[in-house]
């Protein structure tokens, strides 16, 4: 018999987009799937549209109140017991054949803990393929600054789940997935397959504000706890450097520039002492991260703008 997989959805004020979702994975090329939706307490017809369906392999989790997507995946994440748990969005699609390649590679590489894709993005300003680092080493070295797993895309392998309580914080804001991956990074092995097996809707519930003061209070948690992971002290002026390191300073000063290039040294440095990552992946994302920032440096110098 086949892993058996179960895909968690999350729904709020889904009723347009969510039995099309439900039918990319009825129509999988995978069929040892069960279907957990979580309807966090949706104001439209989601719950009624939701209730007609009649599948043996569906279950609705109504959530009495809107709880956020961190506490609805949780519940959902507390009724699972198969090989595989696999994330969607209530608005998005998989490929018909998504499950079977990711289990496939699950299943020939006992070594990965969490698995994502590329995905397509649809219906918003930034459409076309997003991809990702392909390789632990890569993913790892990028979490430094940012998420660099496409959440909706992932798969994990069920025990790793099990085995270490994986659950999601629900004090991060938008940030939830990174969290996330920081937190489980010391632990897991991360992978994506580097194939579009996803299309992702993105809709005006997905175009949040970046300098949310909330998502900042969140990714300042998560900045923090890199910082120290990599042996630097987190204090107000090394997360404010590590921001610029992030591409999260719009205004960047001359000895900003100076600071971070000595940061930047120090954290290779110490990843080299500490043998955490791959020197070479560590130090090409390092440096190229600092060329960029060194570019728009330049840029609004030349424009006047610094």
């Amino acid at each position: 018999m086949k892993p058996s997989l179960s895909v968690l959805i999350p729904a709020y004020n889904s009723e347009k987009t969510i039995i099309k979702c439900i039918n990319s994975i009825l129509s999988q090329s995978y069929n040892n799937i069960e279907i957990i939706v979580i309807n966090d307490g949706s104001t439209d017809a989601t719950k009624n549209i939701l209730e007609k369906l009649n599948y043996e392999n569906i279950k609705i989790i109504n959530n009495e109140s809107n709880l956020g997507i961190s506490r609805s995946l949780n519940r959902g994440l507390d009724q699972c017991n198969s090989d595989y748990i696999a994330r969607m969005d209530a608005d998005d699609i998989s490929t018909f054949d998504r499950f079977t390649k990711q289990i496939d590679y699950l299943e020939k590489h006992q070594n990965i803990d969490v698995l994502g894709c590329y995905q397509l993005a649809v219906g918003g300003y930034n459409n076309g393929p997003i991809r990702t680092k392909i390789n632990d080493d890569e993913i790892k070295s990028k979490l430094l600054v940012g998420p660099t797993m496409l959440h909706p895309t992932v798969v994990f392998r069920g025990r790793f789940i099990y085995d270490n309580n994986v659950r999601y914080d629900p004090n991060c804001y938008l940030s939830e997935d990174y969290e996330l991956w920081s937190r489980i990074s010391p632990i897991a092995q991360f992978s994506n397959l580097p194939e579009i097996l996803y299309e992702y809707n993105w809709d005006s519930q997905k175009n949040w504000e970046l300098n949310n003061p909330k998502l900042m209070e969140s990714l300042t948690f998560i900045w923090n706890r890199e910082i120290s992971r990599n042996g630097i002290k987190p204090t107000k002026r090394n997360l404010h450097i590590h921001m610029i390191l992030s591409n999260r300073v719009q205004e960047i000063k001359i000895y900003d520039i100076l600071l971070l290039f000595i940061y930047i040294n120090r954290l290779i440095i110490n990843n080299f002492l500490r043998g955490t990552i791959n020197s070479k992946v560590f130090i090409f994302d390092r440096y190229n991260e600092y060329y960029l920032i060194l570019r728009k440096f330049a840029r609004n110098v030349l424009y006047g703008n610094s």
